[in-house]
């Protein structure tokens, strides 16, 4: 996997928990970021795959929260480890429970956001800190190994990188991993020698008993025995700069107390003399050559890693960008060359933090934020990658720019290669400049490209209701409801169809079945009160606005105490006939 959340793990590369399957452990994964779900391949082997967050329930697929906090990911493994102790004669058990939470942007929960007040990254560490002391208390120590480690630091402004993902110093590379043996064996000894975080698989299988697979890395179980062994090569690379932007890739090689990146302007640094790689002592090939052949060596051997399309899947690239992640250019990169002729991230690395910021400011939905960082980049940059477009038009739909996301949306259609979201985003923009007709032609186009997108399917069924066309109304919102049975919208739109048609008795039962599916849902309990008018059923009608005036959501309590309103006023006409 070249670049995070968009590959998928080929079938053929072995994996962990696949292997412990077969030899009759019981495995379960529990993971806290969209990023890894069931569908990026990882699952493989795992008998159990919680991904599902409790707070995504019944959210529209474009608004779910990207991650979820640690005690509800720690709630649910501690549970399952607990019940698997519990059984009779328990299999041996591998869990795999990742945390999210020290991530942009960083929001601890309460207290350790007063306890921390200023400093909110360490109040994500402290907090990821309390919930794995409480997943370790649900182990036997006795006879679990654990292994603890963090994918990447961030560089919190160091060399000019806000958080992580471009650049190859020990700000981000530099990690934690501590093993506790069952029965706590060699507690307290550190480990000098460096080594990688590709060497925890070899290691757990030497561990667990298992044959060895092909790997990077190497098995570590000899450095607790001699903790001051050479140091291996740890070998890291730099693509997400090459997938979003076409920039150059970056490699590096740590060995021996050096560090040598290779990019278009090299670097090389005495991480011993100088932790904070701050002095660049390149000076030519000749003072980089063996550390350049070593990592020639390992770039040519790797043995599953291949060139991609920054093309990614469309719910894979709305997951991203959930996350903050840019969900990559139109043309397939090159993630391996790296000369002169491509643009080195530390030129532009202003830039990337202006990216940053303004992908941050969407994700926490401060829009007119996110307007004002677009506007500042593509003044300066005004070439800059259709991803980007793509995030600054939609910042301008919710901040009511309008023509300003007209022209973006259409602009990336000239420039890049069309997708989905490009027309559905131009869709919702006409519906909300009251255009109903190129709003569908738009959501149209956005369905022929993604049959399976609900939304664009229930977004094409009100533009059609708004332009009365009942028929192709009605197929578009059965298209969704064959997707998502449950989908209230899907179901509100069939029962609106019948309503027009003036059909109130199948409205209703529609309605009913809503209710089934969301009970008390305060819409679509309001449509079936205007159904209960129509059917002549005034009193059944003001019972459910009279319960409905006192719904928590104020536009619908609006709603219902207007029509209340009404509907006590129509009763007081006087009958025809009458003087």
């Amino acid at each position: 996997v070249r670049v995070n959340g968009t590959d998928h793990v080929p079938d053929g590369v072995p994996l962990l928990a696949a292997e412990l399957s077969t030899r009759g452990y019981a495995t379960a994964a529990f993971v806290s970021s969209l990023v890894l779900r069931h569908d990026s391949g990882i699952a493989r082997g795992f008998s159990l795959y919680d991904d599902e967050f409790e707070a995504n329930r019944g959210r529209d697929p474009r608004d779910v929260l990207p991650e979820r906090r640690a005690d509800e990911t720690v709630t649910r493994a501690a549970g399952w480890i607990g019940r698997h102790r519990a059984e009779k004669n328990p299999a041996p058990y591998f869990a795999w429970v990742h945390l999210y939470d020290p991530h942009a942007p960083y929001e601890p929960p309460p207290p350790w956001d007063a306890r921390f007040r200023g400093r909110p990254y360490e109040g994500e560490i402290a907090y990821a800190d309390s919930c794995l002391a409480r997943l370790l208390a649900a182990v036997d120590p006795a006879e679990t190994l654990v292994v603890v480690a963090g994918d990447h630091g961030e560089s919190l402004g160091e060399h000019g990188e806000a958080t992580h993902g471009v650049f190859l110093y020990d700000a981000t590379l530099r990690v934690p991993l501590v093993v506790r043996l069952p029965g706590k064996r060699f507690a307290g000894r550190r480990v000098r020698t460096q080594v990688g975080l590709a060497d925890v698989a070899p290691t757990v299988r030497r561990l667990a008993g298992t044959a060895a697979a092909e790997s990077d890395g190497k098995d570590l179980s000899s450095l607790f025995e001699d903790p001051n062994a050479p140091d291996r090569p740890a070998f890291s690379e730099s693509d997400y700069p090459a997938f979003v932007l076409g920039w150059s890739p970056m490699r590096s090689l740590r060995l021996k107390g050096w560090k040598f990146i290779d990019a278009p302007h090299r670097e090389l640094y005495d991480v011993h003399a100088d932790p904070g790689e701050k002095a660049n002592r390149y000076g030519g090939e000749d003072s980089v050559r063996d550390l350049a052949r070593s990592l020639a060596g390992i770039v040519a051997r790797k043995p599953f890693a291949e060139a991609t399309s920054s093309a990614a899947d469309p719910e894979v690239a709305k997951r991203l960008a959930s996350l903050g992640y840019i969900s990559g250019g139109a043309a397939a990169v090159n993630y391996d060359r790296i000369d002169a002729s491509r643009i080195d991230a530390k030129d532009h690395i202003a830039v990337w933090s202006l990216i940053e910021s303004g992908l941050i400011a969407r994700q926490k939905r401060n829009f007119e934020g996110a307007v004002a960082i677009f506007e500042r980049l593509l003044a300066g940059y005004p070439t800059i990658n259709p991803v980007i477009l793509r995030d600054y038009a939609e910042a301008c739909r919710w901040t009511g720019r309008l023509d300003r996301a007209v022209d973006l949306y259409e602009k990336i259609l000239k420039t890049s290669k069309a997708e989905p979201d490009d027309f559905f985003g131009l869709g919702v923009t006409w519906h909300l400049k009251k255009d109903e007709a190129k709003a569908c032609d738009n959501f149209e186009r956005a369905v022929a490209m993604e049959p399976g997108d609900t939304n664009s399917w229930i977004d094409l069924g009100n533009g059609k209701l708004a332009l009365a066309q009942w028929g192709a109304a009605e197929s578009a919102f059965l298209r969704a409801a064959a997707l998502d049975p449950r989908s209230i919208d899907a179901i509100s739109g069939l029962a609106a169809v019948a309503f027009e048609k003036k059909d109130y008795p199948a409205a209703e039962a529609i309605l009913q079945r809503g209710l089934g599916v969301a009970p008390g849902h305060p819409p679509t309990r309001f449509n079936l009160a205007l159904v209960e008018k129509a059917l002549g059923r005034p009193d059944e009608a003001r019972r459910i606005y009279t319960e409905l005036a006192a719904a928590p959501d104020p536009a619908v309590a609006s709603r219902a105490r207007r029509e209340l309103a009404r509907l006590n006023a129509d009763s007081r006409l006087p009958s025809k006939g009458t003087s």
